[in-house]
């Protein structure tokens, strides 16, 4: 809560502050009984110079901060997220208003997944599906393709050695002599001799003996090596062995009183998997193509920290499309007559087999001006042939895409691997207005 935000004394209104993004500095007290906390000095950190009057920046803006909103939770400071959120309204507001903006937000998702630890790296499939309601059949536009590479870490500049300081030695400042009149005669007396001083011996002293630091603990990441690369579908189909060691040479018989193993999508990001405790292999069933980071830390009995130099990077690649079935009938462009469908009420789909699959997928789509609508696809097929019988979802005197997908299922029903659909089309050349409308007793009404 900020006091005094509408207020009309002092100077200007505050609340106009309170926009999507804009960097401010307050004041405030925090209360552990309060639930709700009171600013009392709010003002801006920098002023922008063309987010507030650009609506397509201030919509882009207004994107951001429900995105934060939704997807940061954390009470506790995260400085290199703030620091990130911080450059991203800066960079914003400095972008030209003719180029940057229409992208900036797929940038700003990009960049925050990184310190929400899922970085997207790697190859990427979209397409928009849309219907009128929900009794509609599903419009879906074409598949596109777009990746996403991971910048390479910034190197690490070496730390200057610190510069001797020599001591400077300063003489006291000798006073300025002075004319000091003679004093007057006084009468001699005889002062006795001081006595004699032996001098003491000067003793050197040495100085105190440099302690160095015991050595920091180092385990040993043994595999996989740094930088190996997966294929998609043997990191998907076999498991990946992690395997690490750890000796004190000075110290054999130095145990590990606990230790931690993480893998990560990013270096010192959020942990995918984490396991407490594990012996010196850790065996993963499955791992999902993109960048991985992998490394074990350790508490040796004395409670000394025993690390790994660097964390280790895996690479596993995506997992490549089966090819598209060939001998796909009906031919390309087949016109299907009014008296062959009297004659057989189905049309039948063949392809020929593709190696590496055991099920196929026919969807059909009905071929719009300036896009596709989808009005038919089977569950996955054992068979290399389907028969069609709905015929009612068909229109008269419409073009017709058929397209046939060869998959790899596995034991568990779940999909592993895709393929790239084979495609054709079939012309309905049937005249009459309307849809089809197949009856039992062997008659298509509307022709």
């Amino acid at each position: 809560m900020v006091q005094g935000v509408r207020s009309s004394r002092g100077r200007g209104n505050r609340a106009a502050l309170l926009q999507p993004m804009f960097l401010i500095e307050f004041e405030g007290l925090e209360s552990p009984r309060a639930e709700m906390h009171r600013f009392r000095e709010l003002r801006s950190a920098m002023p922008l110079r063309s987010l507030p009057f650009d609506i397509r920046k201030s919509t882009v803006a207004l994107f951001m901060a429900e995105m934060l909103y939704r997807l940061v939770r954390e009470v506790e400071a995260n400085s290199p997220l703030f620091d990130f959120v911080w450059e991203a309204v800066r960079e914003l507001d400095g972008l030209d208003s003719s180029a940057g903006v229409a992208n900036f937000h797929l940038w700003f998702m990009v960049g925050l997944s990184r310190h929400l630890g899922f970085f997207p790296a790697g190859e990427w499939f979209w397409r928009i599906s849309a219907r009128d309601d929900a009794l509609s059949p599903v419009s879906v536009s074409r598949s596109r393709r777009f990746s996403v590479v991971e910048p390479p870490p910034p190197p690490i500049a070496p730390v200057p050695e610190p510069a001797p300081v020599a001591a400077a030695v300063t003489q006291p400042p000798v006073p300025a002599q002075t004319q000091v009149p003679p004093p007057r005669p006084q009468a001699q007396t005889r002062t006795p001799p001081p006595p004699q001083v032996q001098p003491q011996p000067q003793v050197r002293q040495e100085p105190p003996a440099r302690v160095e630091p015991p050595p920091p603990l180092r385990l040993t990441l043994v595999s996989p090596a740094q930088n190996t690369t997966l294929p998609g579908l043997t990191a998907l189909r076999e498991p990946t062995v992690f395997s690490w060691e750890y000796h004190d040479p000075e110290n054999p018989d130095e145990n590990i009183a606990n230790s931690r193993f993480t893998l990560s999508r990013s270096a010192g990001g959020r942990a995918e998997l984490e396991i407490r405790n594990p012996s010196r292999t850790v065996t993963i069933d499955k791992l999902a193509e993109g960048l991985w980071h992998w490394t074990v830390e350790a508490v040796s009995e004395d409670g000394r920290p025993i690390t790994a130099e660097t964390p280790r990077q895996l690479r596993v690649q995506p997992i490549p499309l089966l090819p598209p079935p060939e001998n796909l009938l009906p031919e390309r462009n087949h016109s299907i007559s009014r008296d062959e469908l009297r004659t057989n009420r189905y049309i039948i789909f063949e392809w020929a087999a593709v190696e590496d699959a055991n099920a196929y997928i026919l969807t059909i789509y009905k071929d719009m001006p300036l896009s596709r609508q989808r009005i038919f696809q089977s569950e996955p097929l054992s068979e290399l042939n389907y028969t069609f019988a709905e015929l009612a979802l068909l229109d008269f005197n419409s073009e017709y895409i058929w397209q046939v997908e060869a998959v790899f299922i596995n034991s568990e029903g779940v999909i592993e691997q895709r393929g790239v659909q084979g495609e054709n089309t079939f012309i309905l050349d049937v005249s009459g207005p309307g849809r089809v409308q197949p009856e039992e007793a062997g008659v298509l009404y509307g022709f």
